[in-house]
């Protein structure tokens, strides 16, 4: 609602007037005491000049923040320059009608001012209330933000119970922190509930661009949720930071969210299961498991250094094996093609000692070598040539085997077979590092025509080296 600053619009009520002029001390002595007794009788006039008296007395108390001052300033000389030009009309006007001109203006000044300056206060105050919404919400921002820091965290590690179990298994705890050291991941976030409020984003402008991109992608998950949702992580966030032990809860909880995610479907509905013995089996049996696999895995983190030295022990115990049955370890048909050359017939017959050709994963340990019966080969090495292998390992590879395996002689034995076999591929004569993109674009014009006429499967063969001819 738009105030008007035309003096037309002002009240000119006798009555208004004459208060006007008695509070600013204009009335001869008989109008005054007139006005007076008036005053001691008539109830609705002591009111209007208690109200008039009230919005000068906050003209003299109001304080305007500096931003406003200008603002209220120019309004009132707008208001007063606005009032002056309608009372400057008749300059021939009698003494008695200037006086009552005067005491208008003065009304008309005295009755906008307050009008005016509690408009621009409510504007200070919408804006000021505006900026503290803005504010609250970017600090609400923040914290939801810590939140969605650990999302994964408060999905998956709710139950308390079951956190505080896995955080006193002595045994789930090395299997993690062995994880850990053997991990490749980048450096984790500095979690941001340790970081006061007001320092939050200064945090956040300071983390990696690795690390920024995986905070966004986890506040963006989070902003996907229901409120529903949302709400109930909150409480539980709430939930615990007061417990006592609440460090010990989150960092348990981001662990078991990771090894969860490893782990098969049905091992993780037994854990979380109702049944509690039948959730402690499971968490058992997840740790035996997770500690094979990360056996299995190692493989692929071994130097060149490793490699060359194990590879080196089995060409010594090669050699011993073959001096005793040469016959044995021939390959079917003779050296014949590519087995010609030296090195490739001692590749091959380490392969027939000491690898596991057939095998594609994991699980598949302790499958059959198939229908090939010519297939014939020691599919371990001794206890002996395991140890002598391990004492040759540099010491930063026995470190490794020993955060793999804490000692168990049966992961030991798993573990440098998995080695083992990783070297042998690793050493493959006609081994290509190169992907089958770059293979065919090492291939002349022509051999690329030849190749795009073929069938699907006949190029991928061609590519990939599986014929025996050229290409």
């Amino acid at each position: 609602m738009s105030v008007s600053l035309s003096a037309d619009s002002a009240p000119s009520d006798p009555d208004d007037e004459l208060l006007v002029a008695y509070l600013d001390g204009e009335l001869q002595r008989g109008e005054r005491s007139e006005l007076e007794n008036r005053l001691l009788v008539d109830e609705p006039l002591r009111g209007r000049l208690t109200e008039l008296q009230s919005s000068w007395d906050m003209l003299d108390v109001l304080s305007v923040d500096g931003s406003g001052v200008s603002l209220v300033e120019t309004t009132l000389e707008l208001a007063i320059a606005d009032i002056d030009s309608s009372a400057s009309g008749d300059y021939n006007r009698t003494n008695d009608s200037l006086q009552r001109s005067k005491t208008k203006s003065r009304w008309n000044q005295r009755r906008m001012a307050p009008v005016l300056l509690l408009s621009v206060m409510a504007g200070l105050a919408a804006w000021s209330f505006a900026a503290f919404e803005s504010r609250q919400q970017q600090q609400n921002e923040l914290r939801d933000l810590a939140i969605a820091q650990d999302l994964d965290a408060f999905n998956y590690g709710s139950d308390l119970t079951l956190m505080r179990h896995l955080a006193a298994n002595p045994d789930w705890i090395e299997m993690v922190e062995t994880a850990a050291e053997l991990s490749a991941e980048t450096q984790p976030l500095q979690p941001l509930r340790q970081v006061a409020l007001d320092q939050r984003q200064s945090a956040i402008e300071q983390m990696s661009v690795d690390q920024r991109e995986l905070l966004g992608s986890r506040w963006d998950a989070f902003s996907r949720l229901s409120d529903a949702d949302q709400e109930s992580i909150r409480q539980l966030a709430a939930t615990i930071e007061t417990q006592s032990d609440r460090d010990t809860l989150l960092n348990t909880m981001r662990a078991y969210a990771t090894w969860r995610s490893r782990l098969p479907s049905g091992l993780v509905d037994q854990i979380e299961g109702d049944d509690a013995d039948a959730s402690r089996q499971a968490v058992r049996d997840a740790i035996d498991e997770s500690k094979s696999s990360m056996a299995e895995t190692s493989g692929s983190q071994l130097d060149d250094e490793t490699v060359d030295v194990i590879y080196f022990a089995i060409q010594e115990f090669a050699k011993k094996r073959i001096g005793k049955d040469q016959r044995r370890y021939q390959p079917p048909g003779g050296f014949r093609g590519p087995l010609e050359n030296p090195k490739t017939r001692e590749w091959f017959a380490i392969r027939q000692m000491f690898g596991y050709p057939d095998r594609r994963g994991p699980g598949n340990r302790n499958r059959s070598n198939g229908g090939n019966q010519n297939r014939r080969r020691d599919v371990s090495l001794t206890s002996n040539e395991f140890a002598t292998i391990e004492s040759l390992l540099p010491t930063q590879s026995q470190e490794t085997l020993g955060i793999l395996t804490n000692g168990d002689p049966t992961l030991v034995t798993m573990t440098l077979q998995v080695w083992v076999e990783e070297v042998i591929r690793r050493k493959m004569p006609l081994r290509s590092d190169k992907s089958l993109l770059q293979r065919y674009q090492d291939l002349s014009e022509k051999q690329r025509e030849i190749v795009d006429l073929m069938p699907p499967e006949k190029m991928l063969q061609s590519i990939s080296g599986g014929r025996s001819g050229g290409q």
